[in-house]
């Protein structure tokens, strides 16, 4: 598949984006909720499904949702319906950031061995782990702060 998952997660958080902004964009978020049928019409032909079974399926899951939408108008509330397409933001953000964050932080480690010995590169890993831990408390005060 050409398509890479982090190109995937940058186009549902865009789409997430266009529908929590109310107002001219929402025919935006109709274009790529429509693009990434495409995509997962393609990643199901691609994995070996037949084309005619792959259209189908995804057309009746877009149909179910769109008529969910249309005769359940309150089947959650619009702070909730908001607050999902903020955690969809976020995933797919985070699916589409750390990957390339992550092969930058190695080829960066990688670049620094060829100078030094492994105990740097062991140091960096450490300084990694402390990172990501100071950033998880600091969103969990943050929330913890909100509430």
């Amino acid at each position: 598949m050409l398509i890479e998952p982090t190109h995937l997660a940058t186009v549902l958080a865009l789409a997430a984006l266009t529908i929590l902004h109310k107002g001219k964009w929402h025919s935006a978020a109709l274009v790529l909720g429509g693009m990434m049928g495409a995509v997962w019409i393609n990643a199901l032909v691609t994995s070996g499904y037949p084309g005619p079974l792959a259209s189908v399926a995804v057309c009746l899951v877009a149909a179910i949702a769109f008529f969910c939408a249309v005769h359940q108008k309150d089947f959650a509330s619009r702070q909730l319906r908001d607050e999902g397409l903020l955690l969809v933001i976020a995933v797919s953000l985070v699916v589409s950031i750390v990957p390339t964050a992550f092969s930058g932080w190695q080829i960066a480690s990688n670049l620094q061995s060829l100078d030094a010995g492994q105990n740097e590169t062991s140091a960096s890993v450490g300084v990694l782990i402390l990172s990501l831990a100071f950033l998880v408390l600091g969103g969990i005060y943050g929330k913890w702060k909100h509430r």
